[in-house]
């Protein structure tokens, strides 16, 4: 692979992180591991012809010798351009394995900003980009293989912030995003109500914000740790975690689809051991050994044999590099309790259907549970409500998958516009949704219930899907117990499906006997058929 900067200006000379020696046996290293070892225990996969190409794409690749590449110059680990001017890091260990496979040249261009490589890109100057996040935007100029890697998008704070569940709680204080990253465009089109202010990189957000000039940065999570690591920055901690995450591929010109299905082909025939090491190599071996200036061990050498004959000091010394091993390891320990620290806040967000962002059902039991225990004790109404979106696997088996998940979401941002703030919502499972109603009669939930479903006949989702949905309605009699009132209100729930959907159904109220089941149908001045 070379580097240059046809098209899109000249390479920016990263900061300093890893000593060229260093960095040239690790690789060294890496490669003859994967290379040699890899010829016998992974046979096939080093055969070109264990890709399976086309003709056409044979005709493709061999018109095509030579592809422009572009890459971002100081994304650590992810990749960057080193202090010999090379392309390094996860993105260049792939593209060298990818190279090998195709017997093609990637002409490596680093532009001064990502902004400026994605809009070479989209002018056709390059060909591929070594590692991008597909979004809508970049959907209209480019093609994105399959992810080859995936990393949380976090929000980093000072140590002295609480945890943040949305970015909504960032309110007015300014976040900042790197312009034409994935987490810049997310904000934008999700939180546009958000202070966002643009930085040029990720070492600078971190660095803006461990200095207090801003309140947040969004990355992605492994980028920031590395970096967090290698800078020291020990008043950074993550506070959030956002909805989405990077899915990282390659991303193709779209006027190339053959382009597209060759590095398909080529990103598949990497085994799991080679993505295994690629990873370890740059993820845990740079988070877990502190940077070393070799300089310094350099210099120290020197000295030594210059004063080889003065003992004290050659002790002197040794006390020196004692000294400094004790505060690196001192330093590695408060690395590890600002990782458990983060890994506890992280766990917050199992609370969370990732999905459609309310409550999954391990929230949904505890919250059930302490309203039952309240109900019972101070004899208070409870009532809950079971939601099912009806035929909704026909909808997923016609229209796919996306289609179904926006569905979800619709419906769950229905429920949540129409609901008290003490009323909990959340999925119960699949497309399933419970809601737990404090303080609320059997009536008043049965009423609230129907505007929900009348909401649901009368949304408007994608593909002209036409979507209801049923619900079962139950309330707190004294002496349930959770499962009690669940299965009384499943019940109601499978009435009301059996009666056609789309519509509402009570159970009962002081009646335990599924045999003497009463039920309470909901009013209905019309109804359409059902499905």
């Amino acid at each position: 692979m070379s580097l240059c900067g046809v098209g899109v200006g000249a390479v920016r000379e990263p900061p300093l992180h890893l000593g060229r020696f260093r960095r040239t046996v690790i690789r060294a290293a890496l490669w003859l591991f994967i290379g040699l070892g890899g010829m016998t225990l992974f046979p096939g996969v080093w055969a070109a012809e264990g890709l399976k190409l086309t003709e056409q794409e044979i005709a493709f690749l061999q018109q095509h010798p030579r592809l422009r590449v572009g890459v971002d110059p100081d994304w650590f680990p992810f990749e960057f351009v080193d202090d010999n001017g090379q392309h390094a890091g996860i993105s260049a260990d792939y593209l060298t394995l990818v190279s090998g496979y195709l017997d093609v040249e990637f002409e490596i261009v680093a532009a001064p900003s990502w902004q400026q490589t994605l809009e070479a890109l989209r002018n056709r100057e390059l060909d591929l980009l070594s590692m991008a996040a597909l979004t809508p935007e970049r959907a209209v100029y480019a093609n994105f293989t399959e992810p080859y890697i995936r990393s949380p998008m976090v929000i980093v704070t000072r140590n002295d912030v609480p945890f943040l569940q949305t970015p909504l709680m960032l309110g007015e204080q300014p976040v900042a995003a790197v312009p034409g990253y994935a987490s810049h465009e997310y904000l934008q089109t999700r939180y546009p109500q958000l202070n966002i202010v643009a930085v040029p990189s990720t070492r600078q957000g971190l660095t803006d914000v461990a200095s207090g000039r801003l309140f947040a940065f969004v990355d992605n999570l492994a980028a920031i740790s590395y970096l967090i690591m290698e800078q020291g920055l020990t008043n950074l901690k993550v506070s959030g975690q956002l909805g989405e995450s990077f899915d990282l591929a390659i991303a193709v010109r779209s006027d190339w689809p053959l382009l597209l299905t060759i590095m398909d082909k080529a990103l598949a025939a990497i085994s799991e051991q080679q993505r295994g090491a690629i990873y370890h190599h740059w993820i845990q071996t740079e988070l877990t050994t502190p940077p070393i200036d070799y300089s310094k061990i350099i210099a120290f050498i020197i000295f030594l044999l210059v004063l080889l004959a003065g003992v004290l000091i050659h002790n002197w010394h040794l006390q020196v590099y004692r000294h400094s091993l004790q505060a690196a390891n001192q330093k590695l320990r408060e690395a590890e309790e600002r990782l458990l620290s983060q890994n506890k806040a992280l766990e917050q967000l199992s609370l969370y259907d990732q999905l459609t962002e309310v409550y999954n059902r391990y929230k949904l039991d505890e919250v059930l549970t302490e309203h039952t225990a309240l109900a019972e004790r101070y004899a208070q109404p409870l009532s809950i409500v079971l939601f099912d979106l009806d035929h909704f696997k026909a909808v997923n088996d016609r229209f796919g998958h996306s289609v179904g998940d926006t569905i979800l979401r619709l419906f769950c941002q229905q429920v949540q516009a129409n609901i008290r703030k003490t009323e909990c919502f959340g999925r119960w499972g699949g497309e399933e949704f419970l809601l737990i109603c404090p303080a609320t009669s059997i009536e008043e939930a049965t009423r609230l219930a129907e505007r929900m479903v009348t909401a649901v006949r009368c949304g408007e989702y994608p593909m002209n899907v036409r979507q209801t949905a049923s619900a079962g309605v139950a309330a707190y009699q004294p002496g349930d117990t959770v499962e009690d009132l669940i299965i009384r209100c499943d019940r109601a729930l499978y009435q009301a499906k059996q009666a056609g959907r789309d519509r509402v159904v009570a159970a009962g109220l002081f009646d335990h006997q599924p045999s003497d089941q009463q039920w309470l149908p909901a009013v209905r001045t019309s109804r359409k058929p059902s499905r």
